[in-house]
Formats: structure tokens, sequence, C-alpha cells
């Protein structure tokens, strides 16, 4: 979901986006075809081929395209990215990828990492996890949105 959001942020220009929050996000298709994670939890290179229509060999272009580290440019809106450092199903890297890529076009960015937090680490609102996301939200929105 956030991968689309994003892709659909990318396209719409600074007015119309005013920010973007990304929660465990796969920003970089390219990448995470190349750094699978474990098939036993998810089989994350069927799961490209399938949403994308082939393999990376086979339409690089299109996931290029899907991916946020390829659309940033300077008119990106600022974007708060949360992560678990111990998700199973989308690596940190992807996030590494996009910071890159927003540090080259000058666009407002913060990375909240949780060490200790999984994927879906806001799932139970009553976690630590929940909490500092919470906390992270209100003061992005606060501060980013007109």
């Amino acid at each position: 979901g956030g991968q689309l959001a994003g892709v659909l942020a990318a396209k719409l220009s600074k007015v119309e986006v005013q920010g973007l929050i990304l929660m465990y996000t796969p920003a970089d298709l390219v990448w995470g075809y190349a750094h699978p994670g474990n098939p036993l939890v998810l089989d994350s290179r069927a799961v490209l081929q399938n949403f994308l229509g082939g393999s990376v060999h086979q339409k690089k272009e299109l996931y290029e395209y899907a991916s946020l580290n390829y659309l940033a440019t300077n008119n990106f809106p600022p974007v708060l990215m949360i992560h678990g450092l111990k998700d199973e199903l989308v690596a940190f890297g992807h996030n590494i990828r996009l910071i890159e890529s927003l540090r080259k076009h000058d666009v407002n960015y913060f990375c909240l990492a949780i060490p200790y937090a999984t994927h879906g680490l806001d799932y139970f609102y009553s976690s630590i996890s929940s909490k500092i996301t919470e906390k992270a939200l209100m003061y992005f929105i606060r501060n980013t949105l007109n």
C-alpha cells in the first residue's frame, strides 16, 4: 500500500501532496528483487513477479517506474519513513536507498528506525512501537501539512 501511495505522490505536484508517510514500505523494487527476504516467510520475488508481470530482468523499466527512489525529484513532498529493523518482510535497506535519492534531490525527510520492531509494528495499539509511531505521525502531520 505505501509503495503505491508513494508512486502516486511522486506523480502529483507538491501542492496536491503536502507530505508522504511511508510505513515499512518497499521503496526500491529493483533492489528488493535482487535482495529477497527469507522465502520460507514470504517469496518476495514471486510477489513482485505477480505484481509487475515478470522478473526484474524482463521488466526492469517497470520495476524502476514503481520504485520511489527512481521517482524522487526536487518537487517530491516531505517524507516520514517508519520501519522496524527486524522487519522480516520488507528489508530496512529500502529506506537506505530511498534516503540516498531524497538527499540527492534535497527533499526533507525523517526516518524513524525502531530497532526491535517487525513488519506491522503499529498493529497492537497498546504496544510501545505503536505509541512511538503515533507520536512521530502526529509531529509530522502538525509540522508538514498546511
